[in-house]
């Protein structure tokens, strides 16, 4: 889909076409009418110097004489036209001339004396005209100078105005996806203040909803945790009865039926508190320790399939956040890897410090996942079609969840240890003081 230009591209564009086209017009219509005004002006300076010019000054009726070096004005009486074609009537006023021995234009003011004499009094046309171009071109000059400034001008006019929708539509766009808080309204111009109170109202409803399906979700794995408790009781006293074979087959079935159903709500609630907005205990995290925790509970499950399970934390890796919170991030990776790893296989959990955070990854030598399926794996509930392993497709969800919660992010990758696997890697920003990145 295309992308449609901004509004302040368009008002740019449009008021720059403005500026320009009217900046255009104006100059060409000032530099015409100055031209003429200082045509005008050139004939008013010779019908002034005919009247201010005796006749006595004159040098006699023959030849003609410059009196003015700077404006270039010639006089010559009509009598002789031995230089400039003179018109035969000689009627006092204006009229055009040329040179005769170079053909250049010129302009004569011819003028009566009491006596009856008449000169006329010749200013070249070339001149006049460079004079006249002088002046009309000093007069455009600002106005070209003023147009580029209007134009800088308005565009900052309308960045500025704008900076606040702009503002609003990248705190919209990079938000977080679980981020339902109200979009910020400060600044925001009137015109749009309706839709972005409409908006707000909708996270708003949006967010009441979410927050009803966690809580309900939340529940209800909770109210099923002791009737499952309780079943997997029961079915344990049964598998110590001496069942007969076929009996206890169902009954080994139905404990694992009762294991995977524990286990799905286990990670019911781990989803249900990483989404939920409640206040998390902050403090200062060592990874390492974390670690070591996780290899202890997770061991038997690791030796069940015989699969070397190792971790390499360094000690200086520290994080501050909710220590649940982290090590049910830890525990998910984890839990995953074992889950999808053959038996006989290998698992390499690390932990060290990385551009200023704290890098984890969790490494396997499992199957793998295609990299075409690596961005649908973090939907909930998503399975790899033709999968033959137990899992419900939460568990890269809930780690993706987390991680976003503490403004981190998480990557999968081919092992790089290993022929083949999978390698998860999850960076945390080490922050100095508690942060939620959360809702």
């Amino acid at each position: 889909m295309s992308r449609h230009p901004s509004i302040q591209t368009r008002l740019s564009v449009f008021l720059t076409l403005i500026i320009l086209l009217t900046a255009v017009v104006s100059g060409i219509s000032t530099f015409y009418t100055m031209f003429e005004e200082a045509q005008e002006l050139q004939d008013d300076l010779l019908r002034q110097a005919a009247m201010l010019t005796q006749k006595n000054e004159l040098a006699g009726d023959t030849g003609y004489t410059e009196i003015d070096n700077d404006t270039r004005i010639y006089i010559q009486p009509l009598s002789d036209n031995s230089r400039f074609n003179l018109p035969a009537g000689g009627h006092e006023g204006f009229s055009d001339i040329t040179d005769k021995q170079k053909g250049k234009p010129y302009r004569a003011y011819i003028h009566h004396y009491p006596d009856g004499s008449r000169f006329a009094f010749i200013q070249e046309t070339e001149f006049r005209d460079d004079v006249a171009f002088d002046s009309a071109w000093h007069a455009v000059l600002p106005l070209l100078v003023l147009a580029p400034v209007a134009v800088l001008l308005s565009m900052l006019i309308i960045h500025t105005t704008l900076r606040p929708v702009a503002e609003l539509s990248k705190q919209a766009e990079t938000r977080n996806e679980n981020d339902l808080s109200p979009l910020a309204a400060a600044n925001i111009p009137q015109e749009i203040y309706g839709f972005t109170e409409a908006i707000n109202h909708l996270l708003r409803r949006v967010g009441e909803g979410v927050y009803r399906q966690q809580r309900f979700i939340a529940d209800a794995a909770h109210e099923l945790r002791s009737p499952m408790t309780a079943l997997s009781l029961q079915a344990e006293r049964l598998n110590t009865r001496g069942l007969p074979a076929d009996t206890a087959q169902l009954v080994d079935d139905l404990r694992e039926g009762i294991r995977r159903n524990r286990r799905l709500l286990e990670q019911l609630l781990s989803m249900a508190r990483a989404q939920s907005d409640e206040k998390r205990v902050q403090q200062t995290i060592r990874v390492s320790r974390t670690c070591r925790r996780l290899i202890q509970d997770l061991y038997p499950l690791a030796e069940a399939k015989n699969i070397d399970l190792g971790a390499g934390c360094n000690d200086e890796t520290e994080l501050v956040g909710d220590e649940t919170e982290i090590y049910t991030l830890l525990k998910t990776l984890t839990e995953n890897a074992i889950f999808y790893t053959p038996e006989n296989g290998r698992i390499d959990v690390s932990a060290k410090v990385h551009n200023g955070g704290c890098l984890i990854e969790v490494e396997d030598n499992g199957p793998g996942i295609p990299p075409e399926e690596r961005e649908r794996v973090f939907d909930p509930f998503y399975r790899i079609l033709g999968s033959d392993t137990e899992g419900s497709g939460l568990g890269l969800s809930i780690a993706k969840t987390i991680t976003e919660r503490y403004g981190g992010r998480i990557t999968l990758a081919d092992a790089e240890q290993f022929g083949h696997g999978l390698k998860v890697s999850v960076w945390l920003p080490k922050a100095d003081a508690p942060a939620d990145h959360g809702r």
